[in-house]
């Protein structure tokens, strides 16, 4: 079982002992074999949905992990980087949601324990790590949760994962199912011979002097697909170039990036949407030469400036074509 810890509290000196206390625990599962724990850093920005760890964002993190092969992936931060990132503490600390991957987090100070009703104290962290990751095991296992029974009535949540048995080859079994939900592509015939025009072809009808997107020829009313859980955050209709457009914001490993779709049959509505879902359809409007689908890739959110110098283009954005067909395979 490989499990990876991301933490925005790199320094403590007491992770060591944490962190075997953690894997004694998950190795109390019966057929699970060597448990890993990796620790590395996070530095980057946390995106939050209310008082919570955004979902979406959560999941798009992890992919670099579930790439390298990590079952499980957990994002810790202390109380204060909890506060100011607008989380607020649940009652035990942590959350999980319900992708199979089973992003979790904790709030804990290095320091910190907890007493239970009996008087017994305990480290927080330690607590809080199994309490969430037995929730983890009994959703992919579809096994009886016995996570509360062994925190709240027994106190004893180091030994919860004794009551769950792995069968065999069933990490082998997650990985595949993961590897299978990486990214949707916006158009499902994603192939060279339907690029129109390719990204950064020169071009002396725009400004910059070169193409800041992909054109990809379609008929009218094809669909176009969410790649990741995101948001329509912004329409144009009937704009006199860009015809009825869109601006579509996700996150990948905890970066923001925006696609800017254009020439579409009818301007689709504000708001979010699940990955592989339908937000939008191709048409022909604007200035257009036929019908297709103008897509921009931007790092980032959308900055009409940029469009004006092609060095900025080539720094802002990205190819859209081996973006999503390199992690969509």
């Amino acid at each position: 079982m490989r499990v990876l810890l991301l933490t925005t509290e790199p320094q403590w000196g007491s992770w060591e002992r944490k962190l075997a206390a953690c894997r004694g625990g998950l190795g109390l599962t019966r057929n699970i074999g060597k448990v890993t724990i990796d620790l590395e850093e996070f530095d980057g920005e946390i995106l939050t949905a209310g008082s919570k760890v955004d979902r979406a964002w959560f999941n798009t993190l992890t992919i670099d992990a579930r790439a390298r092969g990590y079952h499980a992936v957990v994002l810790h931060m202390g109380t204060r980087k909890a506060r100011k990132v607008g989380v607020k503490q649940t009652l035990r600390g942590a959350t999980i949601n319900d992708e199979q991957i089973g992003e979790m987090y904790v709030i804990a100070d290095e320091k910190q324990k907890v007493t239970y009703p009996s008087g017994r104290q305990v480290d927080r962290f330690t607590k809080v790590f199994l309490h969430e990751m037995s929730h983890w095991a009994a959703h992919v296992l579809d096994q009886p949760d016995t996570t509360h029974y062994w925190d709240y009535d027994k106190e004893r949540i180091w030994q919860v994962m004794v009551s769950y048995t792995w069968p065999r080859n069933i990490f082998t079994s997650i990985l595949s199912a993961l590897r299978r939900e990486r990214m949707v592509r916006p158009l499902s015939d994603w192939t060279l011979s339907k690029i129109s025009q390719p990204f950064g072809a020169k071009n002396d009808h725009y400004k910059s002097g070169i193409h800041a997107g992909l054109d990809m020829a379609c008929p009218v009313g094809t669909p176009v697909f969410a790649p990741t859980d995101g948001r329509v955050t912004s329409v144009w209709r009937d704009h006199s170039e860009l015809g009825n457009a869109c601006l579509y914001e996700f996150y990948f490993n905890g970066r923001m990036y925006t696609l800017r779709v254009a020439h579409l049959q009818y301007a689709p509505k504000i708001g979010a949407y699940r990955r592989g879902s339908q937000f939008a359809q191709t048409g022909n409007t604007g200035t257009s030469t036929g019908p297709h689908c103008h897509i921009e890739l931007w790092k980032g959110g959308y900055e009409y400036d940029v469009l004006l110098r092609e060095d900025t283009i080539r720094e802002r954005l990205l190819n859209p074509f081996v973006f999503f067909r390199s992690l969509s395979n």
